[in-house]
């Protein structure tokens, strides 16, 4: 996959509108349902096209903290230059190179976003291409870091130095 692509979409919507109709229509269920939507188009995926990784659901538990942390670490930065006088960009884009297979590289990139102030914008072969508000910061450090997480929760061994 040379970028990412929107063949996902029909089955997103396929599977919000089912949680909708299962939640009556409530959009603030939303905040349970989109975490909660990513994980199933991510195991429909998995189990559509199994390949030698396997996601690990103990691990998957164990890698929720994390998520959570990240996801508030995100939110807190991106609504704190949203509300600063002056907002706070050095905007950038890097390549970080991955030794993750697919699928474990696209719930990578995905979860990159999690990070503050960071978005994928092109998945390649062995690389990301990162979009970040701040790219004087450690950014390559939390992404070898999430790397990591993600190499563990689907028992992928780092390769040899």
């Amino acid at each position: 996959m040379s970028t990412l692509d929107f063949r996902l979409l029909p089955k997103f919507a396929l599977f919000v509108g089912v949680w909708l109709i299962l939640c009556g229509g409530n959009l603030a269920s939303l905040l349970v349902g989109g975490p909660t939507i990513a994980i199933a188009l991510f195991v429909w995926e998995l189990n559509r096209n199994p390949e030698s990784i396997v996601l690990r659901p103990l691990r998957l538990i164990g890698f929720a903290p994390f998520f959570l942390n990240e996801s508030l670490r995100g939110g807190i930065d991106a609504a704190s230059r949203a509300f600063s006088g002056r907002p706070r960009l050095s905007c950038g884009m890097i390549s970080f190179e991955t030794f993750l297979p697919e699928p474990a590289r696209v719930f990578f990139a995905t979860v990159v976003g999690l990070l503050p102030g960071t978005l994928t914008a092109q998945v390649a072969e062995n690389s990301l291409l990162v979009h970040t508000l701040d790219h004087t910061k450690a950014v390559a450090q939390d992404l070898r870091l999430l790397e990591a997480r993600v190499a563990y929760l689907f028992a992928i061994r780092w390769p040899e130095s």
